[in-house]
């Protein structure tokens, strides 16, 4: 058994068999202050070891009150901050408010923003969700510590906000045109299998997703036949080459324009000429959706990764 006790010997708090607290006369009013944590498991109340305890030298007379007093404060302070109820509490109590502004990339403030807070590691764990209002605000009162904010939307920059004790804090985020990224392999000696193409009802409902997406404030760039069915082939110049065909992979930057060409292609790495050339080819010959803010086109960056390969 582990117990706590005064300066003239009386236990006041202690530990029974079952690894559950028991408070003792005449220190029962502090069942009333703490009763929330007199019954937590002995594994929540960072209390040494017995042997540990041993080791150390018995609280003897010659100690002062003041002592024994301490030793009566850190036993009820770690008994306080081991609850995560209290905690979560305290630190809700001694929290801030905080004021999220969202604008889109050209500025205007962005509304029905559905946005993401958490908290990061080795802090109470809090976690909020909302939306932006009509002025691209979103208000929480929230703990101090540091969040990360998301959004499952096109163009929004993943962002960490440190939030002080008992301090008001407004965090404007401007969503940024990111560049349009896809990785695609090439058999360069298959056999062109028949396209696949897909029942009505599948295309009839990713058209209705892309409808959706262009009255939503953001939506990003994709192939005109949608990213579901875009599948690059080699050009019939290096298919004719066969088994003779080199293979390795390409990567070519540009940007896609508001008319949905590729422009400005270069070749940012190529395993072989040959391939740099095919690759170019291929994206020239894309077409795509451009990318739209409140429905307008604007133009965004490309990169995109082709990988050859045989049977």
């Amino acid at each position: 058994m582990i117990c706590a006790c005064d300066a003239a010997g009386q236990a006041y708090l202690n530990v029974d068999s079952g690894g559950n607290w028991r408070i003792t006369p005449p220190y029962q009013h502090l069942a009333r202050t703490h009763r929330r944590v007199e019954n937590l498991p002995i594994w929540q109340m960072n209390v040494e070891p017995e042997p540990q305890r041993l080791r150390r030298p018995p609280l003897g007379r010659s100690t002062s009150w003041r002592s024994a007093a301490s030793l009566t404060a850190a036993v009820v302070l770690t008994l306080t901050v081991s609850d995560p109820r209290i905690a979560v509490a305290q630190s809700r109590s001694a929290g801030a408010n905080l004021v999220i502004t969202v604008l889109d990339p050209l500025g205007q403030p962005a509304a029905d923003i559905p946005l993401l807070l958490e908290n990061g590691p080795f802090q109470i764990p809090f976690v909020s969700e909302g939306y932006t209002d009509r002025s691209g605000r979103y208000r929480v009162r929230v703990p101090a510590g540091t969040y990360a904010v998301s959004a499952p939307v096109d163009f929004f920059p993943p962002t960490r906000i440190t939030v002080p004790l008992n301090k008001a804090i407004e965090q404007t985020i401007r969503m940024e045109i990111g560049e349009t990224i896809g990785t695609f392999s090439i058999c360069v000696n298959c056999p062109e299998a028949d396209a696949h193409i897909p029942s009505a009802t599948i295309v009839e409902d990713f058209r209705k997703d892309r409808e959706a997406a262009i009255n939503e404030v953001v939506s990003g760039a994709e192939p005109e036949v949608g990213w579901e069915f875009f599948q690059p082939r080699a050009p019939d110049a290096l298919r004719r080459l066969g088994d003779r065909a080199p293979v390795g992979t390409v990567v070519l930057e540009g940007h896609i324009a508001v008319d949905g060409q590729s422009r400005g292609l270069r070749v940012v790495s190529a395993a072989d000429p040959v391939l740099a050339a095919a690759a170019t080819v291929t994206l020239e010959a894309t077409r795509w959706r451009p990318a739209r803010v409140r429905g307008r086109p604007v133009e965004v960056p490309l990169r995109i990764t082709l990988v050859y390969t045989r049977e």
